[in-house]
């Protein structure tokens, strides 16, 4: 439909040491390491705009009635650049993908709390969209959260691989 445009974050992994990401919208990309949570990407929306311009305050933009106005997105119109993000991962990482509704639902501080609990990723990103929904439940809330853990001696495809050839002989 006209005038609709969609959001995205992503995180592409090329090998152990180096990873990309690409963002555009209000969606968001969170890093947790060393003990420290921060927002990795850059809201493209009229009210982040007028924080970085000191016009108003994160509290005030985040419970603005304005706050879903776009500045770039998707399929708005043609030629639209996304951010790109280069990253340099750690084991002991977490990045945090998260649609805007998750950030209606929880302040950073309140997500930081959750990501800091010693579940798995998909435990994480489970109590992250529960609460935020609770909390909010005005809008779309997905989640994606990514553990940078230490790689195994043998991969799953190279055990896979392993699995075939000890049944075929």
């Amino acid at each position: 439909m006209r005038g609709m445009g969609t959001t995205l974050s992503a995180i592409y992994f090329e090998d152990n040491h180096n990873c990309s990401a690409v963002h555009i919208g209000d969606s968001r990309i969170y890093l947790y390491r060393n003990n420290i949570f921060s927002q990795i990407s850059k809201d493209h929306s009229f009210v982040m705009e007028q924080v970085q311009k000191g016009v108003l305050t994160k509290e005030e933009a985040e419970k603005s009635r304005i706050q879903n106005i776009l500045t770039k997105a998707l399929g708005l119109k043609e030629g639209v650049l996304c951010d790109a993000i280069l990253l340099q991962p750690h084991i002991g990482d977490t990045y945090v993908l998260c649609s805007d509704g998750v950030n209606k639902g929880l302040s950073d501080d309140k997500i930081a709390q959750i990501v800091k609990k010693n579940l798995s990723s998909g435990k994480l990103a489970q109590e992250i969209v529960k609460v935020s929904a609770n909390n909010d439940g005005k809008d779309n809330v997905s989640c994606v959260v990514i553990k940078i853990v230490a790689s195994k001696e043998k991969s799953f495809f190279k055990s896979f691989l392993t699995l075939l050839r000890r049944q075929n002989n």
